[in-house]
């Protein structure tokens, strides 16, 4: 799972969402310095990764996208999968994306001094463009791929997967929401 599926799993907490974001930013980040539910939220993030790794639906994804991109197929079918669920944030959360993102951000600012300078550095920026909500939108997804392009040191091209997604959009939001709903019955949300 990419970074709003992770924040919607952690439930109402602000602390555990924090952590549940910082999990994608650790570097050398000593836990135990951490403030118990910030460390709760990072540690939902590991358990919440090594689930999805092994589940039928996100395997499903990774196999469709591996004959393009290869090892990258992982992160892609995550960040699609965040794309699934801005999508369909409703289903999810009473909330509006636009309000939860924004909430995000702000307990960002809160928890600064705990985020560990890469998310440090992140923050501003995810904030700047309004990242969570942006999965909503094709020039969203864009920026995602080309993000982790740039992380991959432009070794492949990833913006040609997005027809994979829209060629297949129900196939993805089915494998979604078979994932979504065994991850919170697994987490006990």
């Amino acid at each position: 799972m990419n970074y709003l599926a992770h924040l919607l799993l952690a439930g109402e907490d602000p602390a555990r969402q924090v952590g549940s974001l910082l999990g994608d930013f650790l570097g050398d980040t000593d836990l135990e310095s951490l403030p118990e539910a910030v460390r709760a939220g990072v540690e939902q993030h590991f358990q919440v990764d090594a689930y999805c790794n092994h589940h039928p639906a996100f395997r499903r994804a990774r196999k469709r996208l591996y004959p393009h991109i290869g090892h990258y197929a992982g992160p892609v079918a995550d960040i699609f999968f965040d794309h699934c669920l801005a999508q369909d944030w409703t289903r999810w959360r009473n909330l509006p994306l636009s309000i939860f993102s924004q909430m995000v951000y702000d307990h960002l600012d809160g928890f600064a001094p705990w985020l560990g300078p890469k998310l440090q550095a992140a923050a501003p920026r995810m904030r700047e463009v309004d990242l969570l909500a942006s999965y909503r939108h094709l020039a969203g997804m864009q920026r995602a791929l080309r993000h982790l392009r740039q992380r991959a040191r432009n070794r492949v091209e990833l913006a040609p997967c997005l027809s994979q997604l829209e060629t297949g959009k129900e196939v993805w939001r089915r494998d979604f929401h078979h994932l979504m709903t065994d991850l919170q019955k697994e987490l006990g949300a």
